[in-house]
């Protein structure tokens, strides 16, 4: 049985930084202000929707 190399709390973060640097892409050479509490851009309404999905009904996550 292999156990699980990461935690996923640790694995939560990385990934939500990885995103944020893709955000980058939204609005070139813009130095975006990322509020880590609410999930959001604090100057840039284009790039925080951009870190959000929109789900089909049915498919929803609770949480997100």
């Amino acid at each position: 049985k292999d156990a699980c190399v990461s935690r996923f709390e640790k694995g939560g973060r990385m990934c939500e930084s990885l995103s944020i640097g893709a955000m980058s892409a939204v609005e070139p050479g813009k130095l975006l202000e990322y509020d880590a509490e609410k999930c959001v851009f604090k100057n840039s309404s284009l790039a925080s929707a951009a870190l959000r999905r929109t789900y089909r009904k049915g498919w929803e996550v609770a949480g997100l």
